[in-house]
């Protein structure tokens, strides 16, 4: 295991193929800040929460019987490709995830719904869309003032040297791109959300004041 940029383990439940939808969504119950993006009977995707709706990364896990056991293989992604390492947070992700999972199969858990977890409101949906939006905008608005503050530094008499100026520039350049990518993925799920569910799906309106 080497990470979320990309990663890949595997292990092997006392359990058979049939049994492992449920084993998964008990084990993901217990470990905070996973959850279950779809889940199949031979196959699944799991994603990582953080704050402001965002997914830092995903799962996918392959069961692969073996006899009376499955032989479970999961392999991570990253969601931010510009991001090199998360300095172990993956693997021990996995670690608790695998552990749970073993937990689950001694317990003996009854065979899940093969059923994805149910859809949010609408509602929500275009809530969790502008917190995304927010994020991108947070971070291209950051990034820009960092991105001028380093040039004009890096440029000024008697200013930092410039492997450190660029350094400092190419940051703010990457936190820029990470803000553009979240505001082209806000956009996209906003015209998704639309086009499945008309204009303006979801928006929380308000009347005049004095009126129900």
């Amino acid at each position: 295991m080497r990470g979320w940029s990309s990663a890949r383990a595997t292990v092997d439940l006392d359990v058979t193929v049939d049994r492992m939808p449920g084993i998964v969504r008990q084990a993901v119950a217990t470990v905070p800040g996973l959850g279950v993006s779809e889940l199949g009977p031979n196959a699944g995707t799991l994603f990582r929460k953080t704050t402001l709706a965002y997914r830092a990364g995903t799962i996918a896990l392959t069961f692969e019987p073996q006899g009376s056991r499955t032989r479970v293989i999961a392999v991570t992604r990253s969601s931010m490709p510009l991001v090199g390492t998360d300095y172990g947070r993956g693997d021990k992700d996995l670690a608790a995830l695998f552990e749970a999972m073993r937990a689950a199969a001694v317990a003996g858990a009854k065979p899940g719904p093969l059923s994805p977890s149910p859809t949010p409101s609408l509602a929500l949906q275009r809530l969790a869309i502008g917190r995304v939006r927010v994020f991108g905008l947070v971070f291209v608005i950051a990034g820009a003032i960092g991105c001028v503050l380093a040039i004009a530094l890096l440029v000024a008499p008697g200013g930092r040297g410039p492997v450190i100026g660029s350094l400092q520039l190419v940051l703010w350049v990457l936190m820029t791109g990470v803000g553009v990518r979240r505001l082209l993925v806000a956009r996209r799920r906003l015209a998704a959300c639309e086009a499945a569910n008309g204009p303006h799906a979801g928006e929380q309106r308000s009347g005049p004041r004095g009126r129900p």
